[in-house]
């Protein structure tokens, strides 16, 4: 019974560690410059600083990405510039508290992220062919430029936390309203059920703590992709493999056991 015991315990025990150590995995996001985007000079808490909205071009773990999305306004980034960061993966976000991992998760909160995952997922529809293309959303035909800074108003608490109302587009104005009515409508998802059903491919890729040069902490990033190639999903891996050999070596010495009583 002890070796009985001790096989459950060693698959309990893995199955623990597969749970904790993915959020100590770390992936790296290099950053070189915008794709398709606009560089706009920016009034207000930035200000004669460029902003860049849209895709932003880089690799995640050396792995080159259809772009990453910026959700933070109040970091500079330099180009090029690498950092580390941890992934998680959009559709978990409510589970296992891991909201509080995000950059905002304190402040936006779960509905926050379901708000600026709507406005990701409509940046990837855009071609990649500059500022001037656009998609349709809410009835709006919008540009990355209109998504970014409606993505930057919510993630700041406001859009007179970025450039002023009056700064921003009208489009990205009407987006702020339409996103955040969207939720507060009970015959929609949720915001969890929302985000379980269209975020499997959106990452959100939070900067480490204690990172950062002469600009201070890097970005949060958003990439659609699969999976990273790198950190957490590895992590799995090696730690699910850990506990197969595991209950393998222990049920084997059990079995041995057996036949030298027998």
């Amino acid at each position: 019974m002890r070796v009985r015991t001790g096989v459950w315990g060693a698959v309990i025990l893995s199955g623990l560690l597969c749970l904790a150590f993915p959020a100590f995995a770390q992936d790296t996001v290099y950053y070189d410059g915008i794709v398709g985007g606009n560089d706009t000079s920016t009034t207000g808490t930035r200000t004669s600083v460029d902003t860049y909205t849209g895709l932003y071009s880089g690799t995640l773990n050396g792995t080159a990405v259809s772009g990453f999305v910026s959700d933070d306004y109040s970091h500079k980034i330099t180009n090029p510039e690498t950092w580390q960061a941890t992934a998680v993966q959009a559709s978990t976000l409510g589970s296992n508290n891991n909201i509080n991992n995000v950059e905002f998760g304190s402040t936006i909160g779960l509905t926050g992220y379901a708000e600026v995952a709507m406005l990701v997922s409509a940046m990837y529809t855009i071609p990649k062919t500059g500022s001037t293309s656009t998609a349709s959303l809410f009835g709006l035909n919008v540009n990355v430029s209109d998504l970014s800074e409606a993505i930057w108003a919510i993630t700041s608490g406001g859009a007179s936390k970025i450039q002023g109302a009056s700064n921003l587009s009208p489009n990205a104005l009407a987006l702020i309203g339409d996103v955040m009515s969207y939720f507060t409508n009970s015959a929609n998802l949720s915001p969890q059920a929302w985000l379980a059903k269209y975020g499997g491919n959106l990452w959100i890729l939070t900067p480490t703590s204690g990172q950062g040069g002469s600009n201070g902490p890097p970005q949060e990033f958003w990439a659609n992709i699969a999976t990273p190639e790198g950190g957490a999903p590895l992590m799995y891996l090696l730690l699910a493999g850990c506990s197969c050999f595991g209950g393998m070596f222990f049920s084997s010495r059990s079995k041995l056991k057996n036949r030298g009583t027998a």
